[in-house]
Order: C-alpha cells, then sequence, then structure tokens
C-alpha cells in the first residue's frame, strides 16, 4: 500500500521557514510514515509473533519432542549397520516438528514417521550379523579382561542329565589365544567393512517401504561377507572371543 502526503504549498512569508528547509521535513516526514508502515499497519501483523502456542500445538510438540531421545542414540552410532546417516535424516525432521509442529501434525504425520523409525530400527536389526565392526564392539570390554588374565579360568561343570554319565567341560581359552583373536578383529573387521563396502552404500538408500528391496538388500550384503577375505578371517577368532566371555560371566 502507498502512503501518500499532501504536497504543501510554499509561500515566502517573512519569520516562515524558507520553501527549502520546508520541503526537507515534508520528506523526514514521508520517511517516517513509509518506515512506519503507513501508520504501523506492518507491526500489527507481527504483533502475533511471540505469541505462545495454544494447549493442543503444545501436546503436539511435546509427542515429537519424545521421539529425539531414542533417535538420537541411533544417530550417535558409527558402526555400518547403524545407519547414522540415515537417522540423521529423521533427527532432522523430528528436530523440526519438535519446535514448529502443529496439532494437525501429530495425526498422519506423526503416525508415518514413528512407523519409519520402527522399520529403520528392524531393518538396522537385519544387517547386524554382517556388522563385524558391531560385534567385536560388543565382546570387546569383556573379552579384553579375559585377555589379562594370567590363567584360563576354570570351565563351569555340565549339567548333568538324569540316566548319562555328567559329561567333561570343554576346556576354556588360553588367555594369550584371546589376546591374539582381539588382534584379529580389531584390524581385520574395518577391512570387512570396506570390502562390504558396496551392500553398505546400497543399505544406506534402499526404499525401506519396499519389501522386496529392503530382502534383496540383506541378501547382497550377506554375499558380500562371505566373499570378504577380512569377514571370513574374524569368524574363528569371533567365536573363540565369544566362548571366553560367556565362560567369564
Amino acid at each position: 500500500m502507498l502512503c501518500r502526503v499532501s504536497r504543501p504549498t510554499f509561500r515566502s512569508t517573512p519569520g516562515r521557514p524558507t520553501p527549502a528547509v520546508t520541503a526537507s521535513l515534508v520528506l523526514l516526514l514521508s520517511l517516517g510514515l513509509s518506515l512506519a508502515g503507513c501508520g504501523g499497519s506492518s507491526s500489527a501483523k507481527g504483533s502475533g509473533s511471540g505469541d505462545k502456542p495454544d494447549g493442543a500445538t503444545t501436546a503436539c510438540r511435546a509427542q515429537w519432542q519424545d521421539l529425539n531421545g531414542p533417535v538420537s542414540q541411533h544417530a550417535d552410532q558409527t558402526n555400518p549397520s547403524a545407519l547414522a546417516q540415515r537417522w540423521d535424516n529423521v533427527a532432522g525432521t523430528v528436530d523440526h516438528y519438535a519446535t514448529s509442529a502443529t496439532a494437525s501434525d501429530c495425526g498422519k504425520t506423526l503416525a508415518t514417521q514413528q512407523k519409519a523409525i520402527t522399520s529403520l530400527e528392524a531393518f538396522s536389526a537385519k544387517l547386524a550379523p554382517y556388522d563385524m565392526e558391531l560385534a567385536v564392539a560388543r565382546v570387546h570390554t569383556k573379552a579384553t579382561a579375559y585377555a589379562q588374565l594370567t590363567k584360563a579360568p576354570r570351565p563351569k561343570p555340565v549339567p548333568r542329565v538324569k540316566g548319562k554319565k555328567r559329561a567333561k567341560p570343554a576346556p576354556s581359552p588360553k588367555p594369550a589365544a584371546v589376546r591374539a583373536a582381539l588382534r584379529t578383529l580389531t584390524t581385520q573387521a574395518p577391512l570387512a567393512t570396506q570390502q562390504q563396502g558396496p551392500g553398505w552404500e546400497q543399505a544406506a538408500v534402499v526404499d525401506l517401504t519396499s519389501t522386496k528391496a529392503v530382502a534383496k538388500a540383506v541378501k547382497d550384503l550377506k554375499f558380500l561377507s562371505t566373499q570378504s577375505k577380512a569377514w571370513r578371517a574374524c569368524q574363528p577368532a569371533l567365536s573363540l572371543v565369544r566362548k571366553a566371555v560367556r565362560l567369564a560371566g
């Protein structure tokens, strides 16, 4: 909207401002009205920007905020089957709605996001058996403690089966053997991830709404794992370490 300022008729009268001075005053007045938005209409439009959201909107945003905890935990993980990049995208969406959702965003929109989170968790679980870095991380602390022992712990007795002679327990792995297995795992697990590369790249972009596409991604990763020299080298080492951890309790 344009603001009109009436142009005055200048007369040279003794004791009154000259036309040049009066024109300057009119220009300043015109600029002042323009900046004020013609009587302050602009400030009236923004007056509601600081208003607090209503109860329904606040409740909706709280529901989105509730998703932030579990989502951020997934996004912080670095092993390949954690699919951190995909969780970063989810986290961005959740953050957006947690601060700017309206009451209408807690119906279908929220339900769709919750379904997507469930699908991503399920997909990650299907990939986990081929994630050697994850397997090593799960046993590393207890296996390291076992490897520092001076001698192998006594194996636990085998439960007696009625009517049969009690079987002798298998000997516990030697700490030195566990140390060697850990060295293999820590050096070969990252190599296994590299050799599985195309499979992890596919997992990062596959359409999780397609059952067929998800099944193919898991199948392809399984095949690449069996073809990976490093992944195969980790298998007996992981088996030995898991046995030690199980015996150590």
